[in-house]
């Protein structure tokens, strides 16, 4: 193989800079074996691009090879189902989910495969037309994860427009506010990342219409930007007022694009659309097809089909045969080191947001730790009704940002609340996340070695 620097080529792919591709080519070419991890949009629009540059590729690597077949002209394999020499074979990884990536990124690592790409990353540098940001282009995308794109971070920050009271104070912009609107929704999915099972009787309910408007205009007034924002519950279609919040989420003029996402799985009505046809939104229905009913189903294709038939711009991702499994929520007692490393591993500014109910919630666990009444940490977390004023709040926010610990770390067993373990996606039943199990003495907990894939690249 020759030599590459395959930083130089990421940094540059990442602020829309001139790219190495003749460095780039030479190095992919130079590898016996060639394999794109994940036959999805972005493996299969990484694909194509290669094709188109006379680059030879093997195989994709697929857990659903069996149903796949061929891709792209390309045979599928399950991982690591074949055996290939690890120095002489060249992975690009094409997994768009940052909720699964880590993990199995972390399993190429184990099967020793040193030499890798990340395939969004080669998407960016080589693919994206972007050179200055536009949410069309990124809504109509479905290879890559606007989420997690580096590229849209550093091009949406250049668009904005500080306002001249916020200039001396240090940037704040959102990679992602989740704006959550209830606790109820149509399914039961045992390893609900939302914990959703857990709110019963008074905590299943849709948040006022007063309480959200309030709680968006106070939250963008006090802040530069917001690049995504997904819009969840529970299952959103409960809330009555769906479509008032959509459109004023849709007045704020500091957002890049929301993500209005559902489960596919209740009725819509047209109502229920009214103004979803915007630039600036695009509607996700999250794939569970193998875990729920045939009658369950059908309704998930009608409506999406529903929703196309209205002009809006729709997502479906593929159907993922797995997730990540959130973390149990439970005190397990950390001391004050442990509480610090926890967050220094996991730790992404800006990133993994929550506005909920009065509160924002800078982090994805200290939400239901306090919204389910396991623990009340008032240092973890800014109640919105106790700031003065946009900069008030603003300051607020930033102190916790910029903590060095939450005491919610200690309820926490994995980096990003992901344990590194997988299950079937969308499976239905219920998990018990709240009640602390007696251990054996000799059993130790989940330690945090390494930062997760997905959070190193936010910094």
């Amino acid at each position: 193989m020759i030599e590459f620097d395959k930083e130089a080529f990421y940094e540059a792919a990442h602020h829309a800079l001139p790219i190495d591709t003749e460095g780039f080519l030479s190095y992919v070419s130079s590898f016996e074996n060639l394999i794109l991890w994940g036959a999805g949009y972005l493996g299969q629009a990484v694909a194509e691009k290669l094709q188109d540059l006379d680059v030879e590729i093997n195989t994709f690597w697929d857990l659903r090879a069996t149903k796949l077949g061929e891709v792209n002209g390309l045979a599928t394999e399950e991982p690591f189902s074949k055996e290939y020499d690890r120095e002489n074979t060249l992975v690009i990884f094409c997994i768009a989910s940052s909720f699964i990536r880590g993990s199995l990124m972390q399993d190429l690592k184990n099967q020793g495969y040193a030499n890798m790409l990340m395939g969004q990353y080669v998407y960016e540098g080589l693919i994206c037309p972007l050179d200055k940001y536009d949410s069309n282009v990124c809504k109509k995308s479905n290879a890559c994860d606007s989420y997690t794109c580096l590229k849209n971070d550093n091009l949406f920050a250049k668009s904005l427009d500080i306002k001249p009271e916020f200039t001396e104070h240090e940037p704040m912009i959102f990679r992602n506010l989740t704006i959550v609107i209830n606790q109820k929704c149509t399914l039961k999915c045992k390893f609900c990342y939302s914990y959703t099972n857990h709110y019963v009787d008074d905590k299943r309910l849709n948040f006022s219409l007063e309480r959200i408007l309030h709680d968006i205009d106070v939250f963008f007034d006090a802040v530069d930007g917001v690049k995504l924002i997904p819009l969840i519950g529970g299952e959103v279609f409960m809330h009555p007022d769906l479509n008032k919040i959509v459109k004023h989420i849709l007045t704020k003029e500091n957002f890049g694009l929301l993500n209005v996402t559902t489960n596919g799985i209740c009725k819509m009505t047209e109502e229920d659309l009214d103004g979803f046809q915007n630039d600036r939104l695009q509607m996700v229905f999250s794939n569970y097809t193998d875990s729920v009913s045939e009658k369950q189903k059908e309704l998930y294709y009608k409506n999406i089909e529903f929703a196309k038939s209205l002009g809006i711009q729709v997502i479906v991702p593929n159907n993922t045969p797995q997730w990540a499994m959130p973390t149990t929520l439970y005190d397990q007692e950390d001391d004050l080191d442990a509480l610090k490393h926890k967050f220094k591993v996991c730790r992404g500014p800006f990133d993994c947001k929550y506005l909920k109910n009065g509160h924002f919630y800078p982090c994805s666990i200290v939400d239901p730790v306090h919204s389910l009444g396991i623990a009340d940490y008032s240092h973890d977390y800014v109640a919105l009704d106790t700031a003065s004023s946009n900069l008030d709040l603003r300051r607020k926010i930033y102190d916790v940002e910029h903590r060095d610990h939450y005491k919610t770390c200690g309820h926490c067993s994995g980096p990003g609340g992901l344990t590194g373990v997988v299950s079937k996606a969308g499976e239905q039943g219920y998990q018990d996340f709240i009640t602390k199990p007696e251990l054996p003495k000799t059993e130790t907990k989940i330690s945090f070695m390494a930062k997760p894939e997905r959070l190193l690249e936010s910094n």
